[in-house]
């Protein structure tokens, strides 16, 4: 497995070629260079989605991770992107395909491999001192016509890759071109369907070129030459290189812990299959089973999965990221209930990244500490006597100073929110709870942070429930549901929906209520404490509804089971709606 270069990479250069050379036609650059552009660059597209209860919202997430594995695993996503647009060269009537499939072809042996990575650097602006000296030799100037900016993302696409194929070892480069035949062979009854002089042995020239020497004896020199790559029948290997693969982890592990879900079953199949077949795992892969094993509720696998993970980075170069293994750890530990080694955990991480001077990890261990202490007020009691952490008016105060000035807008805007909570928990100032809300607001606004929206709008949702404006509190649930839900994390989306189905079966709509809840996305309840939830809540919904038919029995069968259920595993405003 090559690092950087894959088939499809190969594959995509080529499509570059093709449009430096001037053949994509006018209404088709704008899509081409999409396309090339959404596999080049890390960028964030918007999902648009009506509501978190559409089931839409989990595949579009989860969209990018999709293109990704569809575009190593096939040479589908080229032709149904080329095939509308006609050519801007070459024969009059050619879609853009056959161009494609053209210079695709062209490629017929690993001599021709070598060729074509060696006049990428023609697709490249020179630079200042390559003109000077061309003009000093007495070379007349390059013709004018498309090339591509050396900083440009499409320069620096082909550069990098010139550079990886240059270092890459003649078997990596036997390997990669074998891949290369085998992701290009399924184009094969297209390509002569165009090309009526091509033969079996048109995908390598010097097995064409030798069936008149060798005779008979030139299908056991491909069998010896090639395996089974020509075997159609034969089991096939994901050609993908080693930054596909981590693209695809930190994806992944980006998505899990920005929305709170879990991987689909088909996309963990998926990676798994490619991460068998490459020869070496990327450390991360253990930190995203360990997110996995913590969503679906397991704890001994996800403490074992975090230790591996935090084994490895012990004895490499990411050592002085060990304050966050405790951070990470503590959260783990709290989720599971073990809240005494939770504490002892993020005190620990608070004494290391004090030493280690990482403010952003010690602003994040303290907001952490503060909201456990409004949870678990009698476990943290003796800290804050001991003044280690002082009161939690200092703590906020101090890590609203000290967020301002490390720029982390997000835990400024949460420090910002966290006061005016302890406003509206202490009885103080409606007004002055409205202020903190509003500058809260205005850094998210200002700086689009929109996966905080959720916090904000539970906050305003409180609020107006405490001013008795219902239908106030109504409409701020819709329209986040509407709005905001899909850039929102999953478990903030379901305590909304909630509130929601709580305010209309307050108005008697106990149908439109349990309908709320039911149609929420399948896969964002496959996470443990989110399923747990949801169960809890439909469970008192229903208990709500019977009571209101008159049901005393049914009523008094789920409130039995409800009643079971230990007081900490119960969420804060599931009691207080209860």
């Amino acid at each position: 497995m090559a690092r950087y270069l894959s088939p499809a990479k190969t594959c995509l250069l080529a499509l570059v070629e093709l449009y430096v050379e001037d053949a994509v036609p006018h209404d088709g650059a704008l899509p081409v260079l999409c396309f090339i552009t959404s596999h080049l660059i890390d960028v964030d597209v918007d999902v648009d989605v009506a509501s978190f209860s559409n089931p839409r919202s989990s595949r579009d997430r989860w969209q990018k991770a999709r293109d990704i594995v569809g575009l190593i695993a096939s040479i589908n996503d080229f032709e149904q992107l080329l095939s509308p647009y006609s050519a801007a060269t070459g024969l009059p009537g050619r879609r853009l395909w056959d161009v494609f499939l053209h210079k695709i072809w062209s490629i017929d042996s690993l001599h021709a491999l070598h060729q074509f990575f060696d006049r990428l650097r023609l697709l490249l602006a020179k630079t200042k001192d390559e003109l000077s000296l061309l003009a000093a030799s007495g070379w007349p100037p390059p013709t004018e016509g498309t090339r591509l900016s050396r900083n440009s993302p499409f320069g620096t696409f082909v550069r990098r890759s010139q550079l990886e194929f240059g270092r890459l070892r003649f078997s990596d480069v036997g390997e990669l071109w074998k891949d290369f035949v085998k992701y290009r062979q399924p184009t094969a009854s297209a390509w002569r369907r165009r090309n009526p002089a091509a033969g079996p042995l048109s995908f390598d020239s010097v097995l064409l070129a030798g069936e008149h020497e060798w005779g008979a004896a030139t299908a056991d020199i491909a069998a010896v030459a090639y395996g089974d790559v020509l075997d159609e029948n034969a089991a096939r290997r994901l050609p993908a290189s080693t930054d596909d693969l981590e693209i695809l982890l930190e994806f992944q592990i980006d998505q899990m812990q920005r929305f709170g879900v879990r991987v689909p079953v088909k996309m963990r199949n998926e990676y798994s299959s490619l991460l068998k077949e490459s020869y070496a795992v990327p450390s991360t892969s253990h930190y995203l089973r360990c997110l996995d094993a913590w969503r679906s509720g397991d704890y001994p696998t996800s403490y074992d999965y975090l230790h591996q993970y935090f084994d490895y980075t012990m004895h490499s170069s990411h050592r002085p990221f060990y304050q966050y293994a405790l951070l990470t750890l503590a959260v783990l530990q709290a989720e599971f209930g073990c809240y005494k080694e939770a504490v002892d955990a993020m005190l620990e991480t608070v004494s290391t990244a004090r030493e280690n001077r990482d403010m952003t990890c010690l602003n994040y261990a303290l907001n952490w500490l503060f909201h456990f202490g409004q949870a678990h007020p009698h476990l943290v009691k003796e800290l804050e006597s001991n003044s280690m952490l002082g009161s939690g008016k200092e703590t906020l105060a101090f890590l609203r100073v000290k967020a301002k000035e490390a720029g982390m807008f997000s835990l400024w805007s949460a420090a910002l929110l966290s006061e005016a909570k302890l406003c509206l928990a202490n009885g103080d100032s409606i007004a002055t709870a409205v202020e903190y809300m509003v500058r809260s607001s205005q850094v998210l606004v200002e700086r689009n942070i929109k996966y905080m929206v959720a916090s904000q709008t539970a906050l305003s949702i409180a609020l107006w429930d405490r001013l008795g404006s219902a239908s106030t509190t109504l409409m701020a649930c819709r329209i986040f549901l509407m709005c905001h839900a899909p850039h929102s994390r999953v478990d903030d989306s379901l305590n909304i929906t909630a509130r929601l189905a709580s305010l209309q079966a307050g108005r008697g709509q106990y149908d439109e209520a349990m309908s709320l809840l039911e149609n929420i996305d399948a896969n964002a309840l496959r996470t443990w404490k989110m399923n747990q939830y949801w169960r809890r809540y439909r469970g008192l919904l229903k208990v709500l509804r019977n009571l209101h038919r008159n049901d005393l029995d049914g009523a008094d069968y789920l409130l039995s089971q409800l009643l079971q259920t230990q007081p900490d595993d119960l969420e804060a405003d599931l009691v207080s709606r209860g």
